[in-house]
């Protein structure tokens, strides 16, 4: 059984609310942006780029490893995802004006994240923006933010878990890239959330 053969169906609808601000907030940064061409990687379910789609963003795509996730982003319109890894996507250098990753490096092994990180900085051009949405326990960071997202995490599964726990060991987003990279930052789930959009 795949990680998300259950989860995939009602990924959506199960996150509605913890992830609705944080779905308009980026729709808000994207619109800004103006992007011309537009790439998401780990898209999941492609639930980012249909809300993209449906304001008038087009030129979106998405890439993803898991069939699952992508049988649903498949349904209805606006998710152009396809099936690849998204540490070595089949596009060119320089391609994208923005890059969107969310919530898929806290759960990766570092080595991963590591490589989602340096495609992103691969595929967008120089003054393009790498917007990021994952986790950071930081001093601004409420425990009880913390305590949330931990209980969440824990019930992932033991090898989501274990990267999560290795993620926040290892220094997360600040050992990922480099935080003179940082354009902007919004906290979300008493601080425990980060959105932040990097410079190219």
């Amino acid at each position: 059984m795949s990680e998300y053969e259950t989860s995939a169906k009602h990924y959506d609808s199960l996150l509605f609310l913890a992830l609705h601000r944080l779905r308009k907030q980026i729709l808000k940064e994207v619109k800004s942006l103006k992007p011309e061409k537009l790439i998401d990687l780990c898209c999941g379910t492609g639930n980012q780029l249909k809300i993209l789609h449906r304001k008038g963003i087009k030129n979106t795509y998405g890439v993803d490893i898991s069939e699952d996730m992508l049988a649903v982003a498949a349904k209805g319109s606006g998710a152009n995802c396809k099936l690849e890894d998204a540490t070595a996507t089949s596009y060119q250098e320089n391609e994208f004006d923005v890059a969107i990753i969310s919530f898929a490096l806290h759960e990766k092994p570092f080595e991963v994240a590591q490589g989602i990180v340096a495609e992103a900085l691969r595929l967008v051009k120089e003054g393009g923006k790498i917007i990021i949405v994952d986790y950071v326990f930081d001093n601004s960071a409420k425990p009880l933010g913390k305590k949330a997202v931990t209980f969440i995490e824990q019930n992932a599964g033991d090898e989501h878990y274990a990267n999560f726990m290795a993620f926040n060991n290892y220094g997360g987003l600040a050992k990922l890239i480099d935080d003179k990279k940082i354009e902007k930052e919004k906290r979300y789930h008493f601080g425990a959330t980060v959105m932040r959009i990097y410079k190219v």
